[in-house]
């Protein structure tokens, strides 16, 4: 009685494998077979960050066994994880006629990559009850993704009270593009009683990248409106002292963050000022 139960086990057995792999052989021929292959002619490519989808999918070829050659449905379906050297994950979707699907991916190196950097539209000075808005004029630029302000957060260890006193204040910017690139800068912000009247004091910018060891002129980025306000001025005081006052820290030998302070003193008060923060890297 063991050995006939015992037989009728084994036999269970071999048709249930027996069964599965006729189910997945019917499975596979009556669906139009197997998933197609995607082949790369290289594992690795280099490309720009402007590359259309075309330039990806160049040297990409796919094949089915019963369809063939289905190139054409080759798609980049993705890009992502950036790493330390530029490079990205690129991958691939290709489908048959009976819409299998099949996926591969290889890494893409760019040649012209850079980090995003925030934008400024207006210098980081302000009175206690406006800097609550600071956050109004500040951006952010991607290589890849163009303008992702939105994506621009602020963080500081005060509390928001605190950031409302008198002095200067260190702000920490952050923001991440599409490929995962996070950046951060911390920015000093200016908070002062008296009016800035910072808009007697256009800049071209209020934020400015500069590469290590170039050179840096304050003067640089007057607006043209500010220069031949500057200009007149001068021909109308004649030899009494420029009022217009500017400081700065910008050590382009060091990387790190600096402040330009402008300043128009009359009648020993401060009229007006405004800020220009520039990161040396």
């Amino acid at each position: 009685m063991k050995r006939i139960y015992t037989i009728i086990l084994i036999a269970a057995a071999v048709l249930s494998v027996l069964g599965l792999g006729g189910f997945k052989f019917y499975q596979a021929h009556s669906s139009g077979g197997e998933a197609p292959t995607i082949f790369f002619d290289k594992d690795e490519i280099e490309v720009t960050t402007k590359s259309t989808d075309a330039e990806l999918l160049q040297g990409v070829t796919a094949r089915d066994a019963e369809d063939g050659d289905v190139t054409d449905s080759l798609m980049v379906e993705r890009i992502a994880s950036l790493d330390g050297k530029n490079a990205v994950t690129v991958s691939y979707v290709a489908f048959d006629a009976q819409n299998h699907v099949t996926r591969a991916s290889r890494t893409a190196h760019y040649t012209d990559y850079t980090s995003p950097e925030f934008t400024m539209t207006r210098p980081m000075v302000f009175m206690p009850t406006t800097v609550i808005d600071m956050m109004d004029g500040v951006g952010a630029t991607d290589c890849i993704d163009g303008d992702i302000s939105v994506k621009v957060r602020a963080s500081y260890d005060n509390t928001e009270s605190a950031l409302r006193e008198p002095g200067e204040h260190k702000v920490e910017l952050t923001v991440a593009n599409s490929v995962g690139d996070h950046v951060s800068l911390v920015v000093p912000v200016l908070v002062t009683d008296a009016s800035p009247r910072s808009d007697q004091l256009p800049l071209k910018e209020y934020l400015v990248y500069l590469d290590k060891g170039s050179e840096f002129h304050p003067t640089d980025y007057y607006t043209d409106e500010l220069a031949q306000s500057l200009a007149e001025d001068a021909e109308k005081r004649g030899n009494d002292p420029d009022p217009l006052q500017i400081e700065s820290n910008v050590n382009t030998a060091t990387e790190g963050v600096y402040t330009v302070d402008y300043r128009i003193i009359r009648n020993e008060e401060v009229s007006a000022q405004t800020r220009l923060i520039v990161v040396v890297q």
